[in-house]
């Protein structure tokens, strides 16, 4: 049958006996299923687990390193994953996801602007540094501030922070 609705029937066996019925057949629902990365789609310095959720199934079966039957899984390793979702008749529908890998450390350098050493007439000395996202200075200052007036002799350093959230040190 390829629609729905009330279907009466009649059996005759071989005594020539009768048997009438109806079936009832329902209107199947669209299967439709989703999966989707519910925050971001890589691992990174900061994020080591990503988590992963499907709908629209009765049941769920992972594969590609994981071998679990829930709607939900988290992956802490990258690479490529696979799902079968079936709906409540019994149909099927595979999918995959990738789970990537962010871990890329900015490459940062510090370079001090104009004269970099203090007399008694220049007492002040500006570092910029270039190749981060953010900064965090050895004075304690977190910042998207990429420089930093130095007022005494000495070395200083900078954590650079990348958009990924991971991490280099550099010092002058």
């Amino acid at each position: 049958f390829n629609q729905s609705g009330n279907f009466p029937f009649q059996i005759t066996d071989s005594k020539n006996c009768r048997f009438k019925d109806t079936v009832t057949i329902h209107p199947r629902l669209p299967f439709n299923p989703k999966v989707f990365f519910m925050d971001s789609s890589s691992i990174s310095c900061v994020k080591k687990n990503i988590h992963v959720i499907a709908q629209g199934g009765k049941s769920y079966q992972w594969s590609g390193g994981t071998n679990k039957q829930n709607d939900t899984v988290t992956f802490s390793i990258p690479g490529k994953y696979f799902i079968t979702i079936t709906d409540s008749y019994g149909c099927t529908k595979t999918d995959s996801l990738v789970v990537g890998m962010d871990t890329l450390k900015p490459n940062i350098s510090l370079k001090p602007i104009g004269d970099s050493i203090l007399t008694c007439l220049q007492k002040t000395v500006l570092i910029k540094a270039y190749g981060a996202t953010n900064y965090s200075w050895n004075n304690g200052k977190f910042s998207v501030i990429d420089s930093l007036t130095c007022k005494k002799e000495g070395g200083y350093f900078v954590t650079g922070i990348g958009s990924n959230g991971c991490q280099t040190r550099d010092s002058v």
